[in-house]
């Protein structure tokens, strides 16, 4: 059985007073109030166990090694929100970037912390070569935090295809007709010497209502596949279905087309 991996996303920062005021020696400096935390932003990963040797296995795994892990293919954007957990109130809401040096302010106390690090693609939840992960979780910062760790989540999964029979790859509507490159949706899905890569939050592109509302339908993605012998193949998403953290590996060749669908692993 396969461990999951976790990513685990750090809040690194040094605790101290944002304000001073000027006080005499024997002025009592005691209070109640909660005093401000100064807080720099980053993260890094946690990881434990090893990966089955189910097929795709070891191409996931270096691929994480080499992109996910050295934060290669890691939003560079975020958006948290930190809500008082006693009051509920919002006391801070932002947006900015990991590699940022400035960080966040924040008074002492227990926060729900919610947001989102996405790629910036043309449109929202676009396939990308960038994974996309979220945040909802409990934290509590005093007034010696110097360091806040954030469990994010996986808010896509990727699809992984093999090199080794694939000349090109293309991102293709549901006749399975590649987008022009002057249209918003046009991808050719990157490659090093291993694999193909794509991490998708939907198996669609359109969707759309009936009924006033009452009946869905959708336009779904495919892939318009170049093999090296010239020929051509697809893969239609429209029957398949997809979990988010998890990671889907292809292999074609001259006879068959297979694939396999190992989880991703999670650290303990």
């Amino acid at each position: 059985m396969m461990t999951y991996k976790k990513l685990i996303f750090a809040l690194i920062g040094t605790a101290g007073l944002a304000f001073t005021s000027c006080s005499s020696d024997n002025e009592d400096m005691t209070t109640n109030e909660p005093q401000m935390v100064n807080v720099k932003l980053d993260f890094t990963f946690e990881q434990s166990g090893d990966m089955t040797r189910a097929n795709g296995a070891e191409t996931y795994a270096a691929f994480y090694e080499k992109y996910i892990k050295t934060k290669q293919l890691t939003p560079k954007n975020f958006s948290l929100t930190f809500i008082n957990k006693e009051t509920n109130e919002t006391i801070l809401s932002k947006n900015g970037t990991w590699e940022s040096e400035n960080g966040i302010q924040l008074p002492e106390g227990t926060y729900k912390v919610t947001g989102t690090s996405y790629p910036k693609e043309k449109y929202s939840e676009s396939p990308s070569d960038t994974v996309y992960i979220s945040f909802s979780e409990e934290v509590e910062i005093t007034k010696s935090t110097t360091q806040l760790t954030l469990t994010a989540n996986y808010a896509s999964y990727l699809l992984l295809f093999d090199v080794n029979n694939i000349r090109n790859i293309l991102l293709a509507d549901e006749y399975n007709t590649a987008f022009p490159e002057d249209n918003k949706m046009y991808k050719k899905l990157t490659k090093d010497d291993n694999c193909y890569w794509l991490f998708m939050v939907n198996n669609y592109y359109n969707r759309y209502t009936y009924n006033y509302g009452e009946t869905y339908y959708y336009d779904y993605y495919s892939f318009a596949v170049q093999l090296m012998n010239e020929s051509t193949a697809k893969l239609e998403l429209y029957s398949k279905s997809f979990d988010w953290g998890k990671y889907y590996f292809y292999q074609y060749n001259d006879m068959s087309t297979s694939y396999n669908i190992p989880e991703m692993q999670p650290g303990n």
